[in-house]
């Protein structure tokens, strides 16, 4: 998953000059996933990556819900919120 990631990253940056930033306030080495991701969308660029990492975090959820409720660290209405 991490490495996926990483890839959508460096999509994000290798097309950041063909893509209009300001709207999501894209200005510095600092901005956040949701930031980059919807700038990706928004210009329809790495969407089959950004769809496998959505997938692999999925995958992941399902492992880990279970734990973080049993744990207590969240209520099962808390636990999980769709990308």
């Amino acid at each position: 998953m991490l490495s996926k990631g990483k890839e959508v990253y460096k999509i994000f940056y290798a097309n950041l000059n063909l893509m209009a930033t300001q709207k999501y306030k894209i200005t510095n080495w600092d901005s956040g996933w949701y930031q980059i991701r919807r700038c990706l969308i928004e210009h329809n660029i790495g969407n089959d990556k950004i769809d496998e990492l959505k997938k692999l975090n999925s995958d992941l959820a399902v492992k880990i819900l279970p734990q973080i409720e049993e744990y207590g660290f969240l209520d099962r209405d808390e636990v999980y919120e769709e990308i």
